[in-house]
């Protein structure tokens, strides 16, 4: 088996990575400076998880990836709107905090879109996430002190939600650096299309 991993996100809107590294810093939350290089997108980038981590199964190339998401039809861009903080508690990354994308069917069936077409090339560390699990949110920390959970939900509750941004486009990332927290870009989609 390919043991590169690949998450497929939509990143949010500069504005909403200016309030998330002010949340960072309220909390003494630091950057994982050390993964920084060029083309490297870190876990701490402010994203919306399409399709979660994956890995492809043995036989299968990247290439068939790229291919299969760039068949999709998807007509046009996304709007988001997050206003509803969770948690997810003791997770393998801690307390991570999130806000929660409202339903919205466009982002529901672009999700199941991927699953369905890329499902036989890959493999997933977890299903409990997928399809009608599927959780659209915005990460905002992981590995969060139990201790400070409250007051960053206050503080989320009053500095940044709501979170409203568009998606336009989609992006295949692909492990840089488990170590670090790094990943590159393999590939862009717009969700726009070109007349």
């Amino acid at each position: 088996m390919n043991k590169m991993r690949y998450t497929i996100v939509a990143f949010a809107s500069p504005d909403i990575q200016k309030k998330l590294e002010a949340f960072r810093k309220q909390f003494g939350i630091e950057w994982n400076a050390s993964a920084r290089k060029k083309h490297c997108i870190l876990k701490d980038t402010a994203h919306l998880a399409v399709k979660r981590t994956f890995l492809l199964r043995r036989g299968k190339r990247e290439e068939e990836l790229v291919d299969r998401i760039s068949a999709l039809s998807v007509g046009g861009e996304i709007s988001v709107h997050c206003a509803e903080v969770g948690v997810f508690a003791d997770t393998a990354y801690g307390e991570v905090i999130y806000v929660r994308a409202a339903r919205n069917p466009q982002l529901e069936q672009l999700h199941m879109d991927i699953k369905q077409k890329v499902e036989d090339l890959i493999e997933t560390k977890s299903e409990n996430a997928e399809g009608k699990n599927y959780i659209p949110h915005v990460t905002l920390a992981y590995d969060f002190p139990k201790d400070k959970v409250a007051a960053a939900q206050q503080y989320i509750n009053r500095e940044i939600c709501p979170v409203d941004f568009s998606i336009r486009q989609i992006v295949l990332l692909r492990d840089y650096d488990v170590e670090k927290d790094g990943r590159e870009i393999v590939y862009i989609w717009s969700l726009i299309r070109r007349r």
